[in-house]
């Protein structure tokens, strides 16, 4: 069957018959995979916090997912075996970064990260998702989270790193709830928005929707290529304000080989 998997940001193949159980941790300054109970992604909210794995999950294959949701350097997201067992030969991995993540897999009796493209994902392609609560009112643009419908639309460039080559087609999304003037809204991709890249910034993958519609809208016709390690991005513009915002917004684009 296919499911989410949280590290990539990305809909992949997998032979297990449900979904990976996720952990969200808000609070605990260390705490144990067994205390936990069975999961394979666990999302970490607080910096400083510790995640021990424990020697009964060290099964030989699993896979975990740590992501951390608030991090520094000087306040990280500390990854540690419970037994001594070592992480890509270290006695831990720290996450340092707000967003970063890590996939660790058991093997031979200690942790070894894998990337994402190792994952082995479905034949006909993955699929992006972006989202958020509202985009706001004002013409000042703003940027979708990835799967992220807890928050709304950012200010601050929000980017998916693409895990391997491929090409980003079939946009579609919406608004669950409308709401506003009616005027419209534009939804565009863009590849490589950060001031550290001179690449392309918009691209043709975009919708126009207006304030009010809850009607899926998608964009089949335009297709933009991307490398491994492309940053994607959704940037929402509007010409004029919209007097409300619309509520659960989602959009989705496949990304094929």
């Amino acid at each position: 069957m296919v499911l989410f998997n949280v590290d990539t940001q990305m809909w992949e193949r997998s032979t297990s018959v449900s979904a990976p159980p996720l952990k969200t941790l808000s609070s605990a300054l260390s705490v144990s995979t067994a205390a936990l109970g069975a999961a394979d992604v666990y999302r970490m909210l607080t910096p400083g916090t510790t995640l021990t794995i424990s020697t009964v999950d060290m099964t030989e294959g699993r896979v975990f997912v740590v992501r951390a949701i608030e991090a520094s350097v000087g306040s990280p997201v500390t990854i540690v075996g419970e037994g001594g067992e070592t992480i890509d030969g270290a006695a831990s991995a720290e996450l340092t970064v707000p967003y970063d993540s890590v996939m660790l897999q058991v093997t031979g009796g200690v942790l070894e990260s894998i990337a994402a493209d190792e994952v082995d994902a479905a034949d006909d392609g993955a699929v992006i998702t972006f989202g958020a609560t509202a985009v706001n009112t004002t013409t000042t643009d703003r940027f979708l989270l990835q799967s992220n419908l807890n928050q709304t639309a950012q200010t601050v460039l929000r980017e998916f790193d693409v895990p391997r080559p491929g090409t980003l087609q079939n946009l579609f999304g919406g608004h669950r709830v409308g709401n506003g003037n009616g005027s419209d809204i534009v939804y565009t991709v863009q590849v490589n928005a950060a001031p550290a890249f001179t690449g392309p910034v918009a691209t043709l993958l975009t919708v126009t929707i207006a304030s009010t519609s809850t009607a899926q809208a998608g964009d089949v016709v335009n297709s933009v290529v991307v490398a491994k390690g492309d940053r994607v991005s959704m940037r929402v513009g509007k010409a004029v304000a919209i007097g409300g915002s619309p509520s659960d917004i989602f959009f989705s684009m496949g990304l094929t080989a």
